[in-house]
């Protein structure tokens, strides 16, 4: 197995407490696009489990456009924001039109009619095993014993939970690299394994609506060279930038001087 870390005790919501998104949870897609089945799993991240990701309907759709696709995600949030999109990294090559997959979800999810709003906008999943089943190995099971990766019981999510137990190395393979992994119904698998790549974390949005930004502002096909694997307000995020004056010169002098005053004032308190 690819996944020996499953455990239906540990990985699935406890019967008859399927989830529900609350009001300020994030909501997450992850996409497979595929020419004969997609996977699209829906995720919630919680205040109360931050890092904790709660899949809580996934939907295989078969020689489906990408219309249909976008539609499915828009009734599906009702109205409410998106958090991210994160969808294989293959969705970014050309077709014989010169376009892409995401470059034609990303005209979609603006096109009057879809308005599929955003905070972090489209963010490529990384694909590659090595970088990728380590990873979601993890949220199935922390050291701890606890898990970061939980499935309904319902909503389409059974199949998933098939999908993620099949995966399996081909006999005699054991490196993690596509070519070793078994050929067969992984849309799904596949799906959570970009989206946990980007590795989701939630965010106060009544606070912080406009953290991150707003979304991708380049068009994905017009600007394909520029494009990065993190966003701006990715690249932020992992490297937060520190206020000047905590860097500066000056600032470390202040420090320094304010330290010696406080050690001077301890000595001169242990004589009294």
């Amino acid at each position: 197995a690819l996944y020996p870390q499953w455990d239906d005790d540990r990985n699935l919501a406890p019967i008859g407490q399927e989830y529900e998104p609350g009001i300020d949870d994030n909501l997450w897609v992850f996409y497979d696009p595929g020419t004969h089945y997609t996977g699209i799993v829906f995720g919630a991240v919680n205040r109360l489990y931050p890092n904790r990701v709660n899949v809580y309907r996934f939907v295989q759709t078969q020689r489906t456009t990408l219309e249909y696709d976008v539609k499915l995600i828009r009734d599906e949030l009702g109205g409410r924001w998106l958090e991210g999109f994160v969808y294989d990294q293959a969705a970014r090559k050309l077709d014989k039109t010169g376009s892409t997959v995401a470059g034609a979800l990303w005209k979609l999810f603006n096109a009057k009619g879809y308005d599929v709003r955003m905070h972090r906008g489209m963010l490529m999943g990384k694909s590659e095993y090595l970088a990728t089943v380590p990873i979601m190995r993890g949220y199935m099971r922390r050291p701890d014993g606890q898990t970061d990766l939980i499935l309904n019981r319902e909503n389409g999510c059974p199949l998933l939970r098939w999908q993620i137990m099949n995966c399996a190395f081909k006999e005699n393979s054991y490196e993690l690299k596509e070519s070793n992994i078994q050929e067969g119904n992984d849309h799904g698998s596949d799906a959570c394994r970009y989206g946990l790549s980007r590795r989701p974390v939630w965010v106060d949005r009544g606070n912080n609506p406009k953290l991150w930004g707003d979304g991708v502002a380049e068009d994905m096909d017009g600007d394909r060279k520029n494009l990065s694997d993190l966003t701006p307000g990715d690249a932020a995020f992992q490297h937060p930038p520190q206020p000047p004056e905590a860097s500066s010169p000056a600032e470390r002098q202040r420090r320094t001087e304010a330290a010696k005053r406080e050690r001077r004032l301890k000595a001169a308190r242990s004589i009294w």
